[in-house]
């Protein structure tokens, strides 16, 4: 697979839960004020000394987190947001991944976060990285998961066109496609099927303007703003470069899972979690 197509990759799609999973999710809703004063959403679970935020991607909520939230709220304070444009969360005119840096700040200031491990799927990873540099002395790493493949990817602008415009002529079907591509051979169909209707039927403007911003972040630039520790959570379908993310950043970490996809979380959650959870304790252990 080309690079552009791993950076593509990394723009978020996520599952929505089923009726069922989705009463794991009844807990009570909360807002903070962002930067712009967008209002954001957000939900608590579970105490602990380390505050672990979630961050979704593109098109989705906090929903996408469902099969982790019951596992981690037994030791750690979980935290899920709903970003601006998406879930229970207000809307804004432009969707830079600095703002959405902004909505974490907002959350993580309103319950009075103090030791935060910020964990972001896809786009999310982007927006881990801004949070972070604005929370140093808070963030004690941050966690991407099936993201940040290569921090020294380069796309052209008709690279760019080539994923923008299909949604722009036909937002349903374009973003239906892509998300399909999110998944390997053997996938769950139910799931695939869920997926590309439901990114599909989000705000098309939040959607396309939240593409156009990620595929012009800076991600080389933004690490060496970075000052605590970067791991990945990452799945095989798509290659990795750890020798460039290295170079980059010394102490980057890649924890693998195989045979897995873009949506590694749902897709293995088990295995997914005890993952992450190694991920935490290295991290935390330092």
């Amino acid at each position: 697979m080309k690079p552009f197509f791993i950076i593509l990759i990394t723009l978020g799609l996520f599952v929505l839960a089923s009726c069922q999973d989705a009463a794991l999710l009844q807990a009570e809703w909360n807002n903070a004020v962002s930067k712009d004063d967008t209002v954001i959403a957000y939900s608590t679970q579970g105490t602990g000394d380390v505050t672990l935020v979630f961050i979704h991607g593109l098109s989705c909520d906090s929903r996408y987190w469902q099969k982790q939230i019951p596992y981690f709220s037994k030791k750690y304070q979980v935290v899920t947001i709903d970003l601006a444009g998406h879930g229970h969360s207000g809307l804004r005119t432009k969707y830079t991944m600095g703002d959405f840096g902004n909505d974490v700040v907002a959350v993580v200031e309103k319950i009075n976060a103090q030791k935060i491990v910020l964990i972001g799927h896809s786009m999310g990873g982007a927006i881990i990285l801004e949070a972070a540099k604005k929370m140093p002395d808070k963030v004690v790493g941050v966690i991407g998961i099936d993201t940040l493949h290569n921090f020294e990817e380069d796309i052209t602008e008709a690279q760019k066109a080539e994923l923008i415009e299909p949604m722009k002529a036909d937002f349903r079907k374009g973003l239906g496609r892509f998300a399909r591509q999110m998944f390997p051979d053997n996938a769950d169909k139910n799931l695939v099927d869920w997926v590309a209707k439901d990114m599909s039927s989000g705000p098309k403007d939040v959607a396309i303007s939240s593409v156009q911003e990620y595929l012009n972040y800076n991600t080389k630039e933004s690490v060496k703003n970075i000052s605590c520790p970067i791991i990945c959570v990452n799945a095989d379908l798509w290659p990795t470069n750890v020798e460039v993310n290295k170079r980059c950043v010394p102490s980057y970490k890649l924890y693998l899972i195989k045979n897995a996809g873009h949506f590694l979380m749902l897709e293995k959650p088990d295995e997914f979690n005890r993952t992450l959870d190694s991920a935490l304790a290295e991290l935390l252990n330092r």
